[in-house]
């Protein structure tokens, strides 16, 4: 896939090509001349290195977008770290939406009276709702006011309006707005890609090969 990839680029840019092969070959390679090139894109990163760490006669030119992977640091470090973050970005998005604590409090406490199906199957647990954080508590300028956008169209106000919903007994009145759980459908798409579910925690099992991950 790599050197079709590199043949169709040629008529886009044969020059640029041309340069950088002249001088990635100038360079003294001991051993199979390198070959082709790759890209590692988050999970593609960590694969990318393991590649590296393994072949003997490695790609050419390799372009890391993201997902380097915590080279000798443990699993728990790392987790440790994200935790942190993830604290940090929560605390800097409820003071800038401080309404919207009271808001996700009621929304959980209406998944745990009963779980919401979702528009193409499945069912949105609050344990699945709150998960919803990995992706809009990011670095994006945007991605807080999309957050606030999405939590605020949960319900429907015409069922029943939830500022008015006071006690747990009246929790099961509150009706989620389709629009919310197609989007929480989209945001989760775990169904598109199963097996990224169940490799991705084993990219930072590094080391200790007798050490589980514990996910």
């Amino acid at each position: 896939l790599v050197r079709e990839a590199l043949l169709l680029s040629k008529p886009l840019g044969e020059e640029e090509e041309a340069a950088v092969n002249i001088k990635v070959d100038e360079v003294d390679w001991e051993g199979p001349k390198p070959w082709g090139g790759c890209l590692g894109q988050s999970f593609g990163g960590f694969c990318l290195m393991t590649y590296l760490s393994q072949v003997p006669n490695p790609p050419k030119i390799c372009l890391f977008t993201g997902g380097i992977a915590p080279i000798l640091s443990p699993l728990k470090d790392v987790y440790t770290q994200l935790w942190k973050r993830v604290q940090k970005r929560t605390k800097l998005y409820y003071e800038m939406y401080p309404g919207d604590v009271a808001l996700v409090k009621k929304i959980v406490q209406r998944l745990l009276h009963e779980p919401a199906p979702l528009p193409a199957g499945g069912s949105l647990t609050a344990r699945r709702f709150l998960q919803i954080g990995l992706g809009y508590l990011g670095s994006s300028p945007s991605s807080f006011a999309a957050l606030h956008k999405l939590l605020s169209s949960a319900f429907v106000v015409a069922a029943a309006d939830p500022s008015q919903v006071t006690s747990l007994e009246d929790i099961g009145k509150l009706q989620f707005h389709r629009s919310f759980l197609k989007s929480m459908e989209m945001d989760q798409s775990f169904d598109d890609a199963p097996i990224y579910y169940w490799m991705h925690e084993s990219i930072y099992a590094d080391g200790d090969t007798n050490a589980p991950t514990q996910w």
